[in-house]
């Protein structure tokens, strides 16, 4: 069995994300990405069972972020906390809430795709997944 060829996962990975900005998950074409990659849609399934595992690449890393930074808030020992501390806990300072922004703004073509294109993939709900969940652990 052969090893994929890596160097070629840079270019997809770019080619996919503009085709999926452009059109959104559900009109974009693999045969575009592919074109645009300069690869044969055989490279890409080699490397990803379809479209959609393409598209979870894309957007996974800032989707695991994301998660990690709201189940960071459920790992709160509330129980060695005093009373202020733990109201101020609730709180969506500043100092709290700018890591989030400057990871939504480091990654701001991927969130919007994660948020806004992801209409038939398993991140379709994540929008709103996620709101729940940071409701929850705020």
């Amino acid at each position: 069995m052969s090893t994929p060829d890596k160097s070629i996962d840079p270019r997809l990975l770019a080619s996919a994300q503009a085709e999926f900005m452009k059109r959104g998950f559900l009109k974009a074409e693999l045969k575009t990405i592919c074109e645009n990659a300069g690869i044969t849609t055989g490279a890409v399934y080699k490397r990803y069972k379809g479209k959609e595992e393409l598209f979870c690449a894309v957007v996974g890393d800032i989707a695991r972020e994301l998660t990690d930074f709201v189940e960071s808030r459920f790992d709160m020992d509330f129980s060695a906390l005093s009373d202020d501390d733990i109201y101020a806990s609730w709180l969506m300072s500043y100092e709290a809430m700018i890591p989030l922004f400057r990871l939504l703004n480091d990654h701001r073509d991927t969130f919007s795709l994660l948020i806004d294109k992801a209409a038939g993939t398993r991140y379709e709900d994540f929008s709103h997944e996620y709101v729940t969940k940071m409701s929850y652990a705020y």
